[in-house]
């Protein structure tokens, strides 16, 4: 490959993807390489714009950066506590996203459901993404977001949220009861952040 000029360049999961100008300008190749071993993972791909180049160079990060599941239950962390989906596929791969580099996108269908949905997670309230996968359904539901309903009288009932939204207890308590749920059911994790 001739690195001459770089176009593009990006490197996840152990795969370096580059798209090059090839010398006198006369196209561009994109190519996928085994940071690891230095190997060509197939064969490069050869454009001749640099919108058709920026498309290749997408398709073959896609290819090569994306995790993919099959019924298995996704947690990650709302506002307010966590959430919970059981997922009949579930895709993970990181991407750019407005000013982080490295967010990472998550893409499924739910149980139950033929639409895919997704989010992106990056650094919320200056906290790293969170997610965990396991194996399977049917798997630990989290904790309610709220607290025990207060009774005010003429039938109105109050609840008051355990904690403030982006609060760090969120995520420790849940992993600290998925830790155990784990250790005494033998759930299989495997997916987690942060993707190495």
């Amino acid at each position: 490959m001739n690195t001459d000029r770089k176009f593009a360049r990006d490197s996840f999961n152990g795969v370096t993807v580059s798209t090059v100008v090839l010398p006198g300008f006369a196209g561009y190749e994109t190519i996928a390489v085994s940071v690891e071993t230095g190997d060509e993972l197939g064969a490069p791909v050869m454009t001749s714009t640099p919108e058709q180049a920026q498309r290749a160079h997408g398709e073959m990060c896609k290819k090569h950066h994306t995790t993919s599941f099959e019924r298995v239950t996704l947690y990650t962390r709302g506002m307010l506590g966590m959430i919970r989906v059981e997922c009949r596929t579930l895709s993970i791969r990181k991407r750019s996203y407005a000013q982080h580099p490295e967010a990472i996108e998550l893409r499924w269908v739910a149980k139950g459901q033929r639409r895919e949905r997704g989010t992106i997670l990056a650094p919320v309230c200056g906290k790293p993404d969170f997610f965990v996968v396991l194996s399977g359904w049917d798997h630990l539901k989290p904790a309610s977001a709220f607290g025990p309903a207060e009774d005010r009288g003429n039938g109105v009932s109050v609840s008051q949220s355990r904690y403030s939204a982006c609060d760090p207890r969120w995520e420790s308590d849940f992993t600290s009861e998925l830790n155990g749920y784990v250790s005494t059911t033998g759930a299989s994790l495997v997916a987690s952040s942060p993707l190495s």
